[in-house]
């Protein structure tokens, strides 16, 4: 493992930090951005969230089949991207708020995978649906 650490001025006066690390190892990185719903006009089911998670979960459950296919043995895996799916989701219509997240974990689970953002994260985060925009 190599790392290189810089501290310099910027032209702006600023003082920059800067730290890149150059690792040996194997990660398989997969990205993906999930339905959001909705649409730029009001159509018939534009607002059916409930459709709209179905969705998702349609896409979660081939994206763990995509994973499985394709990951190495040996790779960490990062899976990253907009999962469009909030872990405390203001739609009034849930009988509990974290629902819709709770189903997308479980897809999750036998990639073993977890959130960063819920264990390391600051605040809620930014996501928004079409009814409650954030």
């Amino acid at each position: 493992m190599v790392q290189l650490d810089v501290v310099r001025d910027t032209p702006e006066g600023a003082t920059a930090a800067t730290s890149a690390t150059e690792i040996s190892a194997s990660i398989d990185v997969v990205s993906t951005h999930l339905f959001a719903g909705g649409d730029l006009f009001p159509i018939p089911g534009a607002n059916n969230t409930a459709r709209h998670h179905r969705v998702r979960l349609g896409q979660l459950r081939e994206l763990v089949e995509f994973i499985d296919e394709h990951r190495r043995d040996d790779a960490a895996l990062v899976l990253a991207g907009d999962f469009n799916v909030s872990a405390h989701d203001r739609d009034p219509r849930l009988g509990d708020p974290t629902e819709r997240y709770v189903d997308m974990c479980k897809i999750l689970e036998p990639l073993g995978v977890s959130d960063l953002w819920a264990n390391a994260g600051v605040g809620p985060g930014h996501t928004c649906t079409f009814d409650h925009p954030s």
